[in-house]
């Protein structure tokens, strides 16, 4: 994918985030299921023998209204957790209070997206300014971001973000498994092509496995998914340099049917 194509799609997804964020989070409340096990990965893997008083830093990448940070401080409720929140949109409502006794939370608003397509390390590395993460984390993004070569540039960037022997918990939306939201995502991308409600940058640069979902009852509020094969994801992993990072599990999770999600978590080197 160009980078031209990309970026009409990603200033699609901020134009849809900007006019929906309350909305869309008012319906994003409780933790995913997926989430459990990756905090219970997390505490096995990198908690246990470690000082109670050694505070935990926590990446959010793409945090939306930081319904993850109140679930990581019921979840890990004896560690003092210093939490990072980033995402383009500053719409959305925070779920909990910014202070709280065990958690402090910070929140940088950037379009990680567009700063990895200019090539602008100087405001990724405002991520890394407030110190390299135990623990980082990207869920419901993955979906959003266009094109194999800026999705592997992002995952590379939470992995370097992290410090050596921490975690990097990834999940990966494969919502065309689902019957319903499979007809959801053909008659939207149907409709949108047929009335031709994108930019045409935008719909010329969709491939294989893109798709745009409607929200709520209006099939014309557009944003812009992929679904991920297995051997998409598989791909992503096998891309990233030797010694970067060691994957130490994949599950599915999330959803009725409990497989909506691909996760796949990694240690750092």
């Amino acid at each position: 994918m160009d980078d031209r194509g990309a970026r009409a799609l990603i200033e699609l997804n901020n134009t849809f985030y900007r006019e929906n964020a309350s909305s869309f989070s008012e319906t994003r409340s409780a933790p995913w299921q997926g989430w459990k096990e990756v905090a219970r990965t997390f505490c096995r893997e990198c908690l246990e023998g470690r000082a109670a008083g050694d505070p935990v830093r926590i990446l959010d990448m793409a945090c939306g209204n930081q319904r993850l940070a109140s679930f990581l401080e019921s979840a890990l409720p004896h560690r003092d957790i210093v939490y990072c929140g980033v995402d383009s949109c500053d719409a959305f409502p925070a779920t909990a209070s910014q202070a709280s006794r065990h958690m402090r939370r910070d929140y940088i608003q950037l379009d990680a997206l567009q700063a990895a397509l200019d090539g602008a390390q100087q405001r990724l590395e405002r991520i890394a300014a407030h110190g390299n993460y135990d623990l980082s984390c990207c869920f419901g993004f993955m979906h959003h971001i266009p094109g194999f070569t800026l999705r592997l540039r992002i995952l590379r960037s939470l992995i370097e973000l992290t410090k050596p022997g921490g975690l990097i918990a990834v999940s990966y939306w494969q919502f065309m498994r689902d019957p319903r939201l499979a007809r959801k995502a053909r008659e939207t991308t149907a409709l949108a092509m047929r009335e031709r409600l994108l930019p045409q940058k935008a719909a010329c640069a969709l491939e294989d496995g893109d798709w745009l979902l409607g929200w709520q009852d209006s099939p014309r509020s557009l944003r812009y998914c992929h679904s991920f094969t297995d051997s998409e994801v598989d791909a992503l992993i096998s891309e990233l340099p030797v010694g970067l990072a060691a994957e130490i599990c994949r599950f599915s999770a999330d959803g009725k049917t409990g497989d909506l999600n691909r996760y796949i978590m990694l240690r750092r080197a």
